[in-house]
């Protein structure tokens, strides 16, 4: 069987929508200029909130920084997981060899969404691999380098190994790393934009993953 390794936001969990209108609402309590939606997805990747919001205000002094930061995390949010994304990761865990999550959070922005999505990583995951975790994000597929390490620990082999997300980004690491790549089409990138990259196989979300993997491995 396979090993099928997930991203986290807008794979699993609705972020984007989420995220946008937290960042609008922070931005408009400081008095600030609104992102665009632009510079919100070229800094999509950021390691961590406090590199997210200065990138986007890079002009704030680090007062002003620590004034949106302090409000952003004080907007109560919950990040719901998409629909059918339970019974995916279910299905993963009893039919795969392993089932991992790759993401560009660290720990503790992880830890915050988990908490509140209601995700219990021990239930579906047998590893989890963050920014902390490694030296390069992705596009870079030097990012999938804990992911390679962990299915290599446990036999898997190469054409067996199938990395889940929804970004060029994503597909571009896992290609770079050997992976076998599924996009989603519930983040940023369009079903135009992955075809462009040579990215065919496409789903419209998490949950026809189930269907796809069985549609592979007959």
């Amino acid at each position: 069987m396979p090993a099928v390794v997930f991203d986290f936001d807008d794979t699993i969990i609705i972020t984007r929508k989420t995220k946008i209108n937290r960042l609008y609402r922070a931005a408009k309590s400081m008095n600030f200029r609104p992102p665009s939606e632009q510079e919100i997805y070229e800094h999509w990747n950021s390691p961590n909130l406090r590199t997210l919001l200065k990138r986007i205000w890079h002009n704030l002094s680090p007062e002003n920084l620590d004034d949106l930061e302090r409000v952003y995390s004080e907007i109560s949010t919950s990040y719901p997981t998409f629909p059918g994304a339970i019974k995916t990761l279910e299905f993963a865990r009893a039919t795969a060899d392993c089932v991992g999550m790759q993401t560009s959070r660290d720990r503790n922005r992880l830890s915050d969404h988990l908490v509140s999505s209601g995700l219990d990583l021990a239930e579906y995951f047998h590893f989890i691999s963050t920014s902390d975790d490694v030296s390069h994000q992705k596009p870079n597929p030097r990012s999938m380098k804990k992911v390679l390490d962990e299915l290599d620990r446990r036999g898997i082999f190469p054409e067996k190994r199938y990395y889940i997300g929804d970004d060029i980004r994503d597909g571009k690491a896992a290609g770079g790393a050997g992976l076998n790549f599924v996009g989603v089409l519930t983040g940023y990138t369009t079903e135009e934009e992955f075809r462009a990259e040579g990215f065919h196989d496409l789903v419209a979300s998490i949950a026809e993953i189930p269907i796809f993997l069985e549609s592979r491995l007959k």
